[in-house]
């Protein structure tokens, strides 16, 4: 399996790729949601994160939302419902459905990644649209990662790299 890795700040810049799905992984804004603990912030980074992710010209857009959509939600992005308990399950599920719909290539991101830029995420979706890699990571500085790509998804391969066992290789 060929990876590229694009480390955050990198700017790939250049042509435009098409032929690939987006898909960020958040959760709803509603007040009390029990996983947002500054809930004002984390609408901030979802708001940055969801423009940069609807400058890339994609064959889709897709928001993996636990809770429900609100007037926040940007024009052009379908909505599928998270689905598993641990961050392992709601990756492949996503995977699995967004790829179902629509067999492309598929990059998932964090909605925490306001820092991302068109740039470094046609970077990142360049090697999959042309076929030189079968996966496009992003590691992260706290040994995860804001970015994972594949250009055939397989919904069982999340679930067997847990997100624990990476982790834990970085300590």
């Amino acid at each position: 399996m060929t990876i590229a890795e694009n480390r955050l700040g990198a700017d790939g810049g250049g042509a435009v790729v098409v032929g690939v799905a987006f898909a960020v992984l958040a959760v709803g804004m509603q007040a009390g949601h029990r996983r947002l603990v500054l809930p004002a912030l984390a609408a901030a980074a979802l708001a940055d994160t969801l423009a940069a992710v609807a400058q890339v010209p994609a064959v889709r857009h897709v928001l993996a939302l636990e809770g429900t959509a609100g007037e926040w939600l940007p024009p052009g992005f379908g909505v599928i419902a998270q689905q598993g308990r641990g961050l392992d399950e709601r990756l492949a599920a996503a995977f699995g459905h967004a790829y179902a719909r629509l067999p492309v290539p598929m990059v998932l991101i964090g909605m925490d990644t306001p820092q991302v830029s068109r740039g470094m995420l046609e970077a990142a979706i360049r090697p999959l649209a042309t076929g030189a890699a079968d996966a496009a990571f992003g590691p992260a500085a706290d040994c995860g990662f804001w970015l994972l790509g594949l250009r055939r998804p397989d919904p069982a391969l999340p679930r067997e790299a847990r997100v624990e066992t990476v982790a834990s290789v970085c300590l």
